[in-house]
């Protein structure tokens, strides 16, 4: 495709102006596709969720497959592009066709209408069958070490609204329209990244933990079936403090720590500590943290539970801090530390908005609950590509700039005889870590 835009003129840098045209259809700006889908094509991500889905076209009018349209969203998602409408632009570029397996010269990719046809013609029922095949990715990428413990971590995001989507509703908490979608993520054994393992788009109204048990009653038998000597832990924030979700969550044997947002009753108990907190303060200065834990019942509790508390006390005055878990068998200040690195689940919520998780502008609440799931498997594919950068300056970058030093590399892509060539600059800061990264597909001589 040629663009039909004026050639630009810049004149302010050598004698002569330099001029530029929007007019290379064999030159790409996301060279990083194909690491992506390098690595999509080996773990077989987005082929197990084109796999959920049906379709009810009419074949001899099909030109782009279920496959081609998910892999086409989920790649542009990943590389920056959240809109449908920039594919009437990326539906030429030579490379993104290529990683979408047609060549530069064959038929273009799906435009904006067609993608946005997509989105929109999704069922409930092959909303749910996408849910179950996030999770079956993740168990089949564990089969050949399963995980002695898993560790999950739920948390609900706002996710501002602009129209007239269903379900978007104000939240007087957040302060605009919004939904209100839960995200479900897990953690093996001494492993760092947390998997995102799902999420729920609810309701703006929707409170912290809606559809909490009811999601964890659906996902668990899936867990456990796949490893049964799995042992499950739970951590959540205050919102979570249900009396309802501890007593299921107990039911199911599992173990759970979840912040518990403090009363005048709670702060009584902890007195004696904070005491002994405020008489070190005073003696020492600076920040005092003591740990201890106590029994306690609420009085909409059916028993009682144990309560850690944090008894702190900072130059500016008390911050105590109170968890509850099913049953005691640690130092309390284990459990709190346990407990804090459930904070690293804000991070994959960040990153994910680094991808515009939150574009959620359908009118059809299913579609927008797609668009969730899109999200999901692009931030997935960045986070396994991070994983095999261990030991180099991305070891630890976010997904934002992952894109930028990976993804956003510009390459001219030269279809020959013998295929495609792909020509990066010389100069690109980005070689070292492709190199890395195409050891683990082919050996690259130096």
């Amino acid at each position: 495709m040629t663009s039909s835009a004026p050639t630009l003129s810049f004149p302010g840098f050598l004698r002569q102006p330099i001029q530029v045209a929007f007019d290379a259809p064999e030159v790409t700006s996301d060279a990083g596709w194909l690491l992506l889908a390098q690595l999509d094509r080996e773990v077989g991500l987005t082929e197990a969720l084109a796999g959920a889905l049906t379709d009810s076209r009419e074949a001899p009018k099909v030109h782009h497959d279920l496959l081609t349209q998910l892999r086409q969203r989920v790649y542009s998602i990943a590389a920056g592009y959240e809109d449908c409408n920039d594919a009437d632009f990326l539906r030429a570029d030579s490379l993104l066709k290529a990683v979408l397996s047609r060549l530069p010269s064959q038929e273009d990719l799906a435009s904006q209408p067609t993608l946005s046809r997509f989105e929109n013609q999704r069922s409930p029922e092959e909303l749910q069958a996408l849910a179950r095949a996030l999770v079956t990715c993740f168990v089949e990428s564990r089969r050949a070490r399963p995980p002695r413990r898993l560790i999950l971590d739920l948390d609900g995001t706002e996710d501002l609204v602009h129209g007239q989507q269903h379900f978007a509703f104000y939240n007087r908490h957040v302060g605009n329209y919004c939904f209100f979608p839960l995200l479900v993520f897990a953690t093996c054994d001494q492993e760092r990244d947390q998997v995102p393992l799902g999420a729920l788009l609810r309701s703006g109204k929707a409170s912290a933990a809606e559809g909490a048990q009811e999601y964890l009653a659906w996902l668990l038998p899936q867990l456990r079936a796949a490893f049964p000597r799995l042992k499950l832990q739970v951590r959540l924030d205050g919102g979570f403090a249900v009396p309802a979700l501890y007593e299921w969550l107990e039911a199911q044997g599992i173990d759970y720590v979840i912040n518990l947002p403090q009363n005048s009753r709670l702060r009584a108990l902890a007195e004696p500590l904070m005491a002994q907190a405020r008489r070190l303060q005073q003696r020492q200065g600076g920040t005092v943290t003591l740990f201890g834990a106590l029994r306690y019942r609420a009085h909409s509790w059916r028993r009682s539970r144990w309560v850690v508390v944090k008894a702190e006390v900072t130059p500016q005055g008390d911050n105590p801090r109170f968890l509850v878990l099913p049953a005691l068998r640690g130092s309390p200040e284990r459990y709190y530390r346990f407990y804090t690195q459930r904070g690293d689940c804000e991070n994959r919520i960040k990153e994910l908005k680094q991808l515009a998780f939150d574009r959620t502008s359908c009118h059809r609440f299913e579609a927008n609950q797609f668009r969730l799931f899109l999200h999901l498997a692009a931030y997935r594919l960045w986070q396994l590509l991070r994983g095999r950068l261990s030991g180099t300056g991305l070891a630890r970058a976010q997904v934002d700039r992952l894109v930028l030093r990976l993804m956003k590399t510009g390459a001219w892509v030269r279809q020959t005889a013998r295929g495609l060539r792909v020509h990066l600059a010389q100069s690109s800061p980005a070689y070292p870590y492709w190199r890395i990264l195409a050891l683990y597909w082919q050996p690259i001589p130096d």
